[in-house]
């Protein structure tokens, strides 16, 4: 049984994920993580225009870093490993150990005997807010003498081979008839319409600013869950990272960007931090080790700058990237 999962990484509980941690990672990273999933705060953006009433979020892990995938590896073994006690192992004829179940990211497929077992995995799922699209679930029987399984997709490849092969060829065919042809079609208007101008109210929405407040309207109801309390940054009495963060972990981390054109607060693209001079690299780390002394954002009055490779012998005084 192939299961599909409805925004994954978006439903995830903070504070259960906080208290999994708790037994794997050292403290310093506990308190880091902590902070980084606490007031998180999203705005929407359409076309350079942003809504002017960001909201708070309280459920999720953000994605675009290397955190969050790990973060939900972790959330999901541990909804499994509770799944794994409550349905029986599946035997082999071959007198093999087989798997329970094979997963990659949120892709995870169970195996079993009995179909009844599926709304025992549904329950534990929605125990940890995991939602299973009920019509994306796929059960594929594994048969010598029935081969319909040759046609079953997992992880965007089919099972067999040939069949694969042969899809992908006529999948690229149909890509490259695609590109002579600009017409629209007319689900797609649709599907655009739907999506950017009608705001399921039967009511229009044509001015940017009405768009703007459904689309936003539509992530709170998702990033905001009533159930799920509102993770606080720090925990206990405020005391020093055992390992303070150095301004070469900061130096590193910033040279890990690859073409990362993501803005901040302050609207500056996270590419650009490359460019940071030194100063920037020991105001960021300064930041954060204060942060933690202290339990407080403590905002700097020392500026970070830097010069672009190319004004770099053209320019005596770097450019100014961030106030701090």
């Amino acid at each position: 049984m192939g299961i599909d999962m409805s925004a994954a990484f978006d439903t995830i509980n903070r504070s259960q994920i906080l208290d999994m941690l708790k037994t794997i990672i050292k403290e310093d990273e506990l308190r880091i993580i902590r902070f980084l999933l606490s007031n998180t705060e999203i705005n929407t953006k359409i076309n350079g225009s942003s809504n002017a009433m960001p909201f708070m979020s309280n459920v999720g892990t953000p994605q675009g870093d290397n955190l969050s995938s790990v973060l939900f590896t972790i959330y999901l073994e541990n909804a499994l490993r509770e799944i794994r006690t409550t349905l029986p192992e599946p035997n082999s004829s071959y007198g093999r150990e087989i798997p329970s179940e094979i997963a990659y990211a949120d892709d995870v497929d169970f195996i079993g005997h009995d179909y009844a077992n599926t709304a025992k995995i549904q329950e534990t799922l929605e125990k940890y807010q995991l939602k299973v699209n009920t019509d994306k679930t796929e059960f594929t029987l594994l048969s010598k003498i029935e081969e319909d399984w040759k046609k079953v997709k997992k992880v965007g490849s089919l099972i067999d081979d040939n069949e694969d092969i042969e899809r992908r060829k006529q999948l690229s065919s149909t890509a490259l008839s695609r590109l002579k042809d600009n017409k629209i079609k007319t689900a797609t208007k649709i599907h655009l319409y739907k999506s950017l101008v009608d705001d399921w109210e039967g009511k229009l929405a044509t001015k940017p600013n009405d768009i703007l407040e459904i689309v936003s309207s539509h992530f709170k109801n998702k990033f905001q869950d009533e159930k799920a309390e509102m993770i606080s940054p720090f925990q206990g009495e405020p005391k020093p990272l055992e390992k303070p963060i150095t301004p070469e972990e900061v130096r590193k981390s910033f040279n890990s960007l690859n073409n990362n054109k993501a803005p901040g607060g302050d609207e500056i693209h996270a590419e650009l931090l490359k460019y940071g001079t030194p100063l920037l690299d020991q105001t960021i780390a300064d930041i954060f080790n204060t942060t933690f002394n202290k339990h407080e954002k403590n905002r700097h009055k020392r500026r970070g700058a830097y010069s672009h490779p190319k004004t770099r012998k053209k320019r005596k005084v770097p450019r100014t990237i961030c106030d701090l």
